[in-house]
């Protein structure tokens, strides 16, 4: 019943559009240093912390990249499952925004996924065979390699 309402609510709505800012830069932050699973991650966050974002559809298209580079980027045991999230991610989108600027590379992003399956199955059917290329694909995967911004910086200490 104050006089200070509007004022306050002016205030809030302001607050409220700086975090909400702060939450899409720093969600685009982790597919810049190619954190891509963490990056899916604060893209989803974002979307349910600020539902009515206008960034709303550009995080969508920026989930379904940082999929795909997820899931490209995995060991090739992983990457079915990865893809075919990148692929469901991709359909959701191009169902809620038919006329996106987003649209034609979205869809491309679902091709080289479905594309990516395949070859997974191919590679993994040669892996069957060969136990030289079996060890050598166990070993890669987004998940347990050093980010980019880390490597040869082993030991070193980051100056505060």
């Amino acid at each position: 019943k104050s006089d200070r309402v509007a004022e306050a609510s002016k205030l809030i709505q302001n607050l409220r559009d700086k975090l909400e800012e702060k939450s899409y830069a720093n969600s685009k932050l982790y597919l810049t240093i190619s954190d891509y699973q963490a990056a899916v991650i604060a893209f989803g966050n974002t979307l349910r912390d600020y539902p009515d974002t206008k960034y709303a559809e550009e995080l969508n298209f920026l989930t379904i990249k940082a999929q795909y580079l997820y899931a490209f980027h995995s060991s090739e045991y992983k990457q079915e499952d990865r893809f075919n999230q990148s692929i469901a991610y991709a359909q959701q989108f191009i169902d809620t925004y038919p006329n996106s600027k987003y649209l034609k590379e979205a869809k491309a992003y679902k091709k080289d996924s479905l594309e990516g399956i395949q070859k997974t199955k191919e590679i993994l059917a040669e892996v069957m065979s060969n136990q030289r290329i079996a060890k050598k694909i166990a070993k890669k995967d987004t998940v347990t390699s050093q980010p980019p911004s880390e490597k040869g910086n082993e030991g070193k200490k980051i100056p505060n």
